[in-house]
């Protein structure tokens, strides 16, 4: 008891106790229960585990949550620097039992949550979110291989950046799978959103990734299904921003329902984003009035510069749908693109006047389509368009 142990490649001496600290269970904390009626003393256990971690001195501040389903009655605070992990989505589960923050995180320092689910019962009402982070401009904070499972929004980020939501499978959400509205902090910048699947079976204009920040993005390799709005990206910057890159997505539409694979657009009237790549997408938008990537016309003027919307495969339905439909961008690149449709109602793509110094075709089409329009007069069409 008390002696030191220090690692043959290290020169920093802990004591045992130290050592073994690094790690906290939560049933070190009190007995964890797997009734509905456990919901309150689960609650209170897991947040004195999570208490005690975060006045440790030990680097790693990490909660071990054991195989099971807890339910929980209100939310779970996480602190600075805490980790919080269980054994897998499949065998580790948080219940909540009402519509709460189920996991609220309202720290600026950076927090892990990994390998464990969260799943919310009965009706999905107003108030279920599996994840929420408010802290004052929290920073680094990362959501990795959860199911995030029943809930109004799955993930959502008032004030964070630099995050990292990885791998997670998010289903059978009603309003947002992952939802960065950064009303508080809106410059936040270089957030990462990757390898996820996000789903949904409920009705309404559902959204799998809704971004709203003045902040770049990393929006990669995501498969997005059944969502009215795939991806919908609005800049709330004043200023420029820069390096967005949205590529390697599968989007598929709801199939009975106008929906939006793609959107971007902005809500300021003097913000810049620069440099913008969409590409290598792959998006299936099979309603009639559907379009699979939407830059709508700015009021004010062009607001995207230096943009590539290269290498996706859009497929639309029977009806008046449109691949691509493009406006307000300086300096434009939409080649290599292919379209795949069943009506000659369907427009592959439309470039509109206020589009400059774009290039654009090289365009493989498969099936009957209507003409493909170029309104812009500085932008030259490369056969075939």
């Amino acid at each position: 008891r008390g002696r030191s142990v220090t690692r043959r490649s290290s020169s920093v001496a802990r004591s045992a106790r130290d050592k073994l600290s690094e790690v906290y269970s939560a049933r070190d904390f009190g007995s964890l229960g797997t009734s509905s009626s456990d919901a309150a003393a689960n609650t209170v256990v897991i947040q004195k585990a999570i208490d005690a971690a975060s006045q440790s001195s030990a680097t790693s501040k990490s909660i071990y949550i054991p195989p099971a389903a807890f339910w929980t009655a209100g939310p779970i605070n996480i602190a600075s620097g805490v980790r919080l992990f269980g054994d897998g989505k499949q065998k580790c589960c948080l219940r909540p039992n009402g519509n709460f923050k189920a996991v609220a995180i309202n720290t600026v320092d950076s927090v892990t949550l990994e390998d464990f689910a969260i799943l919310f019962t009965g009706a999905v009402a107003p108030g279920a979110i599996c994840v929420a982070i408010d802290g004052a401009s929290n920073i680094g904070s990362r959501i990795v291989n959860m199911g995030l499972y029943s809930a109004d929004v799955a993930a959502q980020f008032t004030t964070a950046s630099y995050f990292v939501v990885d791998g997670n499978l998010i289903q059978d959400f009603a309003t947002a799978g992952i939802s960065n509205e950064n009303v508080l902090n809106p410059d936040a910048g270089d957030n990462v959103i990757t390898n996820n699947t996000i789903d949904t079976n409920l009705p309404g204009p559902v959204k799998g990734i809704a971004h709203k920040s003045g902040g770049g993005l990393r929006c990669i390799a995501n498969k997005i299904l059944k969502c009215v709005y795939g991806i919908d990206m609005k800049y709330t910057g004043s200023a420029v921003a820069s390096d967005s890159i949205i590529a390697l997505n599968s989007i598929e539409g709801p199939g009975d329902r106008s929906c939006l694979g793609m959107k971007l657009s902005r809500t300021t009237s003097t913000g810049i984003w620069l440099h913008v790549q969409v590409a290598l997408n792959q998006i299936t938008m099979m309603p009639d009035a559907a379009v699979g990537i939407f830059v709508p016309r700015d009021p004010v003027a062009p607001w995207i510069e230096d943009a590539q919307f290269n290498s996706n495969m859009i497929r639309t339905g029977s009806g008046a749908a449109v691949g691509m439909d493009l406006a307000s961008i300086t300096g434009l690149s939409a080649l290599t693109n292919h379209f795949n449709s069943s009506s000659a109602t369907t427009i592959a793509q439309r470039i509109d006047a206020s589009v400059s110094n774009g290039l654009v075709g090289l365009s493989l089409k498969n099936g009957p389509f209507s003409p493909s329009i170029n309104g812009s007069a500085s932008t030259t069409t490369v056969a075939p368009f």
